[in-house]
């Protein structure tokens, strides 16, 4: 809650560095790889841009998301982050972020455009409200100098 809370916070975009190397040692999984939050009932938007995003189980991004504060973060499946794409994750064509002087904002404007769509979906919402979180094999890790 702590970094969903300084991020949401933020009234500038920020940047997070994630651990290849982490992801790597856990096989590619999606569920160790770069973090992203979202509370539904907030009125933030948030947007990853990266070449590796993907519609599979070896994706970059791992979403935890809840319908409001105080609820739990739950993991979402490769499944349930589907409906995602173009609108909070995005696969930055990189060739086109070259050569396309307005291909980000052209990008953000397509986003917020699908994100406004699924934020109304009910049947995605409501896919939020389970019990437990999804567990995954991924290992949870320590940071440096824990014991």
């Amino acid at each position: 809650n702590d970094i969903y809370d300084f991020l949401a916070g933020s009234s500038q975009a920020c940047g997070v560095r994630s651990s290849f190397q982490r992801w790597e040692g856990e096989h590619f999984l999606a569920a160790a790889g770069k973090r992203m939050w979202l509370t539904v009932e907030d009125n933030v938007h948030p947007l990853l841009f990266d070449d590796n995003i993907k519609r599979t189980e070896d994706s970059v991004v791992a979403v935890r998301a809840r319908r409001r504060r105080g609820d739990r973060f739950v993991t979402l499946t490769c499944e349930e982050t589907q409906p995602l794409h173009d609108a909070m994750l995005l696969q930055a064509d990189i060739i086109q972020a070259i050569l396309n002087p307005d291909y980000f904002i052209d990008s953000v404007a397509k986003c917020e455009a699908n994100f406004d769509k699924l934020m109304q979906d009910q049947q995605w919402r409501a896919g939020l409200d389970r019990e437990q979180e999804i567990r995954s094999p991924v290992t949870v890790a320590q940071p440096r100098g824990a014991a």
